[in-house]
């Protein structure tokens, strides 16, 4: 019990007629001042009135009379005060109304003021106005503010005259995390989160953020996730105690940092970049998880997704956005470590991890993924990446079967397969991978062997031979893509544009290399005009703000050029100047 002296002393101090002097509840924002000082005068004849925002005192005016018709049981009147404080500052107050008339005949004895240091008024001009309902009202006044924001240097003077004793609060965890949970609607919800209170009490002692209205929301934030997760959808979630619990955990925690300023979205970008993920440097969204992870501990947070109890893209969601559709809250859950099954665990994720892992389950595991690896399974070139990080660590270690030059030689003929029967999806796929992702560092949350251990050195020069075989088999890809391109010349010019365009794999490369100018200024010759001119207009675009990737075809569409040059010669005279005036518009570099 905390504020066990705060409250014996108000006791005391309610009893005093006319006593002169007014007592400061002083704590942060958001401590529990407000909801102490009502438990305390509950049933008592006293008026509470926030004085946010007030400018003057006729604002003060206002914001006790709004307060005082609130309390009213006479008809109309408690009506009149919910318009609130946006209407009443509209009142004009007439010259015969007096509030201090209003506080003889109508006031309490006992006035609460909260929020002092959030008002736009001068302390002096403040103070000065309260102290009247002590000096010539015989008010009792109790004042609620975060001290450290209310007082100037050079004002304990104007302090003393008011507040005769000041009352530090201290945040009451477990008074108010019991009265959080039981406000909580969902019958459900509710009983989780008592039988899980001493750790939500732990949790909040750990932020040291001492702000009880954030610890509020957060619980009602999470009794809103809680109260979806009961649809059969999730049930294998909900069914999880122990998952639950860990997810609870990171949840406030994520919650409460986010909302006081600990982390912001930005810190949850760092799921979708490994060289944010892995920085060779210090990085301040990788440091600002730290320090949430030396608050709460390694379990509920760590400085990587992979490691965060709850998946970090769900987390962004649900903590920033405060929403997550279904789907990616069952994909979110389902990669939460709050919910990870070693049964579910990919193989080559199990020996990656296998200093963590039982030794049965670890040579399991390399036996599927020798099968898998000898099968040519594993498409994916991040994974494809683990796989040979991890047959060059077991050759590392001395396990049986691995030794690393032969290690090296089967992965590099790994990739010459599995490059080989690469269509156009896959070998794109292989060549965003090492274009886009900067994935020297890791890929899903976890790292690829570094420094300058025989393993590291030996991955270096796989991790580049498997890059050169996806860029290899880009480029063989392309006549597929090419003949593509002529149909859709033909049949789908939208589409065309589409590709050429705004493509996020083909618009910034050269990729018409591969297309046979002959036979594209062929088809282009076959069709109507307006036909033709869409589809030079849509090479215009392409090239109007070129990648410099796209330097590259320049030879290529000087080709194109004369071939259409070469076979418009015989055709009529309007549509050989159709087809010269085009390629003067539109078939150049800008």
């Amino acid at each position: 019990m905390p504020n066990t002296h705060v409250k014996e002393y108000l006791a005391h101090y309610l009893t005093l007629a006319d006593p002169g002097y007014g007592v400061l509840l002083a704590a942060p924002w958001g401590a529990g001042k407000t909801h102490l000082v009502q438990q305390v005068t509950k049933n008592k004849d006293a008026l509470y009135v926030s004085l946010f925002g007030v400018r003057n005192a006729d604002d003060i005016d206002r914001a006790i009379l709004m307060a005082w018709l609130e309390g009213q049981d006479t008809p109309g009147m408690s009506q009149l005060g919910k318009i609130g404080g946006i209407a009443l500052k509209y009142i004009k107050l007439s010259a015969e109304f007096s509030i201090a008339d209003l506080a003889k005949k109508r006031l309490p004895d006992t006035l609460i003021f909260d929020d002092l240091e959030r008002t736009n008024m001068p302390v002096k001009e403040l103070t000065g106005y309260l102290n009247g309902f002590l000096e010539q009202e015989g008010k009792r006044l109790i004042l609620l503010a975060n001290e450290s924001e209310l007082w100037g240097e050079d004002e304990h003077r104007i302090k003393e005259k008011l507040i005769g004793h000041t009352l530090s609060v201290r945040p009451d965890a477990p008074s108010a995390v019991k009265a959080f949970v039981e406000a909580i609607r969902n019958e459900k919800a509710r009983e989780f989160l008592q039988d899980n209170r001493a750790g939500i009490e732990k949790l909040f002692i750990q932020s040291g953020t001492g702000n009880l209205r954030v610890l509020r929301q957060s619980l009602m934030d999470f009794a809103g996730l809680h109260a979806r997760l009961l649809d059969e959808r999730f049930a294998r979630f909900t069914g999880n105690e122990t998952g639950m619990r860990k997810l609870l955990n990171a949840f406030l925690a994520l919650s409460i940092e986010f909302k006081t300023g600990g982390l912001e979205r930005k810190d949850f970008s760092i799921g979708q970049d490994p060289a944010t993920l892995f920085p060779e440097k210090d990085n301040p969204l990788t440091n600002r998880l730290k320090k949430a992870e030396e608050k709460y501990g390694p379990d509920i947070i760590k400085p990587i997704p992979y490691g965060l109890t709850l998946e970090i893209t769900l987390a962004e969601a649900l903590i920033c956005d405060g929403w997550a559709d279904d789907d990616l809250l069952e994909k979110g859950l389902t990669h939460s470590m709050a919910f990870h099954r070693l049964e579910d665990e990919p193989e080559w994720h199990t020996v990656r991890w296998a200093s963590l892992r039982d030794e049965a389950l670890v040579m399991k595991a390399i036996d599927r993924m020798e099968e898998k690896f000898a099968a040519r399974e594993y498409e994916d070139p991040g994974i494809i990446l683990h796989v040979f990080a991890a047959r060059l660590e077991l050759a590392e270690i001395g396990m049986p079967d691995f030794e690393i030059n032969r290690v090296k030689k089967e992965c590099r003929a790994y990739a010459d397969e599995i490059t080989a029967r690469a269509t156009v999806t896959a070998a794109k796929a292989g060549v965003d991978f090492f274009h886009d992702l900067a994935p020297r560092r890791g890929h899903l949350g976890l790292r690829y062997p570094h420094g300058d251990s025989p393993s590291a050195m030996a991955f270096e020069e796989l991790f580049q031979y498997l890059r050169k075989s996806c860029d290899q088999a880009f480029v063989r890809s392309l006549h597929e893509l090419c003949q593509q391109l002529l149909v859709l010349t033909r049949t789908d010019r939208d589409q065309l544009n589409t590709l050429l365009c705004n493509n996020e794999h083909y618009a910034g490369k050269p990729v018409l290399q591969a297309m046979d100018a002959a036979a594209f200024a062929k088809t282009l010759l076959e069709l109507e005009n307006t036909a033709f001119q869409e589809v030079t207009e849509t090479l215009r675009e392409r090239y109007k703000s070129p990648h410099s990737e796209l330097e590259a075809e320049k030879k290529w569409l000087a080709k194109l050029t004369g071939e259409l040059k070469t076979r418009s010669s015989s055709l009529p005279p309007l549509r050989q100047w159709q087809v010269e005036t085009a390629i003067k518009r539109n078939l150049k570099f800008s």
